[in-house]
């Protein structure tokens, strides 16, 4: 058996050097760990990471994915991890030369392009090719929430995908509890 993480931070552990839940599930689990996540992902990347990997997968395996946010887009070739326009504004995620080229073009995009429904319609394909690889291959899916978007999202319509296994809740609430004390 082979844990796969797929998605964003919160798959790949950016917020400690020390410890991480996968690395501990894996131990729990008394199993090898294939952790492919990348902070600041979209989908899109998540989606492909599958796609390049999903033959790799044993039907005793687990494969977890961190659902994030329906609004970040892969903007830069070879570079996925700026997937949100506020990375645009962190010098250690992108050279200001990078920002200078593409800032204005990513503001336009989420002023008069980027549509909520249309974001949606692509989670739910993403959701539906999960279900599909869970079927398919008889693998166990479990689908974690990083965000209160994709939580509520998945409150109305999990029931869609009766084959990924949801967490309840969202990481982002459990990250900002633990460091605000609520």
């Amino acid at each position: 058996m082979t844990l796969w993480v797929f998605g964003d931070s919160y798959a790949n552990g950016h917020e400690s050097k020390h410890w991480f839940w996968s690395e501990s599930l894996a131990t729990k689990l008394s199993t090898d760990i294939q952790n492919l996540g990348d902070s600041g992902t979209g989908l899109e990347f998540t989606y492909a990471e599958i796609q390049n990997n999903y033959t790799r997968f044993k039907e005793t395996d687990v494969v977890v994915i961190c659902l994030t946010q329906f609004h970040r887009h892969c903007f830069i070739p070879g570079r996925p991890q700026i997937s949100i326009l506020t990375s645009l504004d962190n010098d250690f995620i992108t050279p200001k030369e990078i920002r200078r080229e593409y800032k204005p073009a990513i503001e336009l995009f989420y002023k008069k392009l980027y549509r909520e429904e249309t974001a949606k319609v692509n989670f739910t394909n993403f959701l539906f090719f999960l279900e599909y690889l869970a079927n398919r291959l008889n693998l166990q899916i479990i689908g974690i929430p990083c965000f209160s978007d994709v939580d509520e999202f998945l409150s109305h319509n999990k029931d869609k995908f009766p084959s990924i296994h949801f967490a309840s809740g969202n990481l982002f609430n459990v990250s900002e509890g633990i460091v605000t004390g609520k």
